[in-house]
C-alpha cells in the first residue's frame, strides 16, 4: 500500500476526513494471522517496509471538500504496473492519468461524459501536454510527477509556504495507511486524526500474544 496514492487523494479531496476499508488476503478477509513483513508478502520487495497485511484492498475515502474517493488495490503481474493511476469522475466528464504501456510516460485522457460504456458514449481523447514543461536545463524528464513535485518545492521556498508534498502531507498519508488497517479490524470508519497513535497492526499482534493466540 503506497503512501503516494494517499498523497493524490489528499490533493484531489482538499484533505481527508475518514476512511472505511476492507482488506482481503488470498480471497478471504484478513485477520491477525495474516500480518507479515512486506518482504514476505512481496518477494520482489528490495527494502524493509515493516509489517503489512493483505493483498487486496477496497478503500472508501471521504474528502474535506465534500467529494469522495475509492481506492482499489489488488495484485497483478509486475508487467502490468502501467495500469495504475488516478481516475477522476466529475459532473462534466472524466479525467484519467495513465503511463503509456510502451514508454511509461504519463498521459492525460479526457472523456466528456461522467459514465463510460464500450459504445454509446463519447470516446476518450488524449489531452496534449507540452513536453517542454518537463524540461530542466538540457534534460527532458520522463517522470512528470517528479518534475511537478520538484518545482512545487522550489515555489514553496520562494513563496514561504509548505510544499504540497511536505512533512504535513507525508504525516497525513502515513496516517491514512494506519486508518485503513484500523477500519478493517474494527469494521467501522476511521476518522482522522486517529485517537490511537500506535500502529494498528502492532497493537493487534501484541493483543494476540497477550491472549496466548
Amino acid at each position: 500500500m503506497g503512501v503516494h496514492y494517499f498523497d493524490e487523494m489528499d490533493l484531489f479531496l482538499d484533505g481527508i476526513e475518514w476512511i472505511h476499508a476492507q482488506i482481503n488476503y488470498e480471497g478471504r478477509e484478513v485477520d491477525v494471522g495474516d500480518i507479515m513483513t512486506s518482504a514476505e508478502l512481496c518477494t520482489t520487495d528490495r527494502r524493509d517496509n515493516g509489517i503489512v497485511a493483505g493483498d487486496t484492498m477496497l478503500i472508501h475515502i471521504k474528502g474535506k471538500n465534500g467529494a469522495s474517493g475509492v481506492m482499489e488495490l489488488y495484485p497483478r503481474p509486475q508487467t502490468q504496473g502501467w495500469m495504475m493511476g488516478p481516475h477522476i469522475l466529475g459532473s462534466e466528464g472524466q479525467l484519467m492519468i495513465r503511463p503509456n504501456p510502451e514508454t511509461f510516460v504519463d498521459e492525460l485522457w479526457h472523456c466528456p461524459f461522467d459514465v463510460s460504456f464500450p459504445r454509446h458514449t463519447p470516446e476518450w481523447e488524449k489531452v496534449p501536454i507540452d513536453p517542454e514543461r518537463f524540461r530542466i536545463g538540457e534534460q527532458l524528464w520522463q517522470r512528470r510527477q517528479s518534475i511537478w513535485s520538484v518545482r512545487d518545492m522550489v515555489d514553496a521556498i520562494r513563496e514561504g509556504r509548505q510544499p504540497r508534498l511536505g512533512g504535513a502531507a507525508a504525516l497525513t498519508s502515513l496516517e491514512c495507511v494506519f486508518a485503513v488497517y484500523e477500519s478493517h479490524f474494527t469494521g467501522t470508519r476511521a476518522t482522522l486524526p486517529l485517537k490511537e497513535r500506535r500502529h494498528p497492526l502492532v497493537s493487534r499482534l501484541q493483543a494476540s500474544s497477550e491472549n496466548g493466540e
